[in-house]
């Protein structure tokens, strides 16, 4: 069973002080007696000294200045560099704070997603190796991998990790890195980390494990087995949909090489955008917990309709399995996956009806927002099963609004797709 609300426990060295004492001294404790819960909301760096700023400071300049070049040296040497391609405080503070949510040694922040993923991969690969990913992968990651990746002679082969037997083979032939996504997207299937990492390791392959469509809130990867964790950070951390920022944690020898990369390729994220992460975080919990909630709610109903022929929704199926659970029970996600009984048109024309809820291609947001695949970019690839999806397949990411609000224009534009002789069972709350 996986829970991150530990209990918070007094140590009994001071268990026979006064309460106030107690207080101030578990807030000053390492954040591994804290619950995530408290150390997302707390996140902000304690400098020496009893005044600090409640808010991250952002720094914004572009390179640090020393009275003695001997100074350059020894801050050069320490790895913190001298300019900010190398990373400026506001985004170092950024990454000890993922680092801390993720359960990892360290962490690397880039420019977006996609930077941190390519990073990742450039820096661990080199012509003449091979590597595993899902089959059911985000589409643009299979165009990173078949059109970009593919071009330095590296292998990839693309498998289903639910199947054993295929996988196991295609590891078996010296494969160097296994790709998942915890969620996969658009699918919405939940991997089994603990199973993948233990078949990863047996035969000398890295796990990395996308984490974009869960967050740290509902699973932290490297307690599963992952070697390394990428995520988007514009979607559910930052939480905002103003914010374009990746990191990649694990290990500090393995981040080195993609530190390097991320210096000589320019994918270091601005200051702003570390800082608008940072302030998204502090709602994380908060947002998470609303956005489940309402999600699983929506997936529920859903189910019900008849214009619907298949919910794929984490909250739901992880219920359903007698697999090891990869989710925080807590939470079940914010992303849900349906199918229209009549297809890529009943898509168009549901997306078309709704009226408060906006298309658009991203998630993660405050506000509920809806989009399908693109079918060009599916059809271009060949090698991701989102393609197996496309036709009818629709999906919600869902935000903060009335869960009745959301269910009302959901309801109403589904009804103006629905099959003819099904109209009077279209309805649910």
């Amino acid at each position: 069973m996986v829970t991150h609300e530990e209990t918070q426990v007094v140590p009994p060295e001071i268990s026979a002080i006064g309460f106030s004492d107690v207080r101030r001294e578990v807030c000053s404790m390492p954040n591994g007696r804290r619950t995530l819960r408290s150390r997302v909301a707390r996140h902000v760096d304690s400098p020496s000294g009893s005044v600090r700023s409640l808010a991250p400071v952002i720094d914004m300049g572009v390179g640090l200045s020393f009275p003695d070049p001997l100074e350059a040296d020894a801050v050069a040497a320490s790895g913190i560099g001298l300019y900010s391609r190398d990373g400026s405080e506001t985004v170092r503070q950024f990454e000890r704070v993922i680092a801390d949510l993720e359960g990892s040694e360290a962490a690397c922040a880039t420019s977006s997603g996609m930077g941190a993923l390519s990073l990742t991969l450039l820096s661990l690969l080199k012509a003449g190796d091979r590597m595993v990913a899902d089959r059911e992968c985000y589409c643009e990651t299979s165009e990173l991998l078949t059109k970009v990746i593919s071009r330095f002679g590296i292998r990839i082969d693309f498998v289903n990790v639910d199947d054993t037997d295929e996988l196991q083979a295609v590891l078996a032939s010296s494969a160097r890195l296994l790709l998942v996504e915890t969620i996969s997207n658009p699918g919405m299937r939940v991997a089994n980390l603990l199973e993948l990492a233990q078949l990863a390791h047996q035969n000398g392959t890295r796990l990395i494990v996308d984490n974009t469509f869960a967050n740290p809130l509902l699973c932290r990867p490297i307690e599963h087995g992952a070697d390394l964790v990428v995520e988007s950070c514009g979607k559910f951390v930052a939480g905002h949909s103003d914010v374009t920022a990746g990191v990649v944690a694990g290990p500090s020898e393995l981040l080195h090489e993609v530190r390097e990369s991320r210096r000589l390729l320019g994918q270091t994220p601005g200051s702003m955008d570390a800082w608008l992460a940072l302030r998204g975080l502090k709602t994380l919990y908060a947002r998470t917990s609303v956005s489940n909630a309402t999600a699983k709610r929506v997936a529920v109903s859903l189910e019900t309709h008849p214009a619907v022929t298949h919910v794929r929704y984490p909250g739901l199926e992880q219920t359903k399995s007698d697999r090891p659970r990869t989710l925080n029970e807590e939470f079940g996600g914010s992303v849900i996956g349906f199918e229209l009984t009549g297809g890529a048109l009943a898509a168009d024309q549901f997306v078309r009806a709704l009226v408060e809820i906006p298309f658009a291609a991203t998630v993660g947001g405050v506000s509920t927002i809806v989009s399908f695949p693109s079918r060009q970019r599916i059809q271009g690839t060949g090698e991701s099963t989102c393609s197996s999806h496309a036709s009818g397949l629709v999906r919600l990411s869902i935000g903060l609004e009335s869960p009745a609000d959301i269910l009302e224009d959901i309801n109403q534009a589904l009804n103006q797709v629905i099959p003819t002789g099904d109209r009077k069972m279209g309805s649910f709350r």
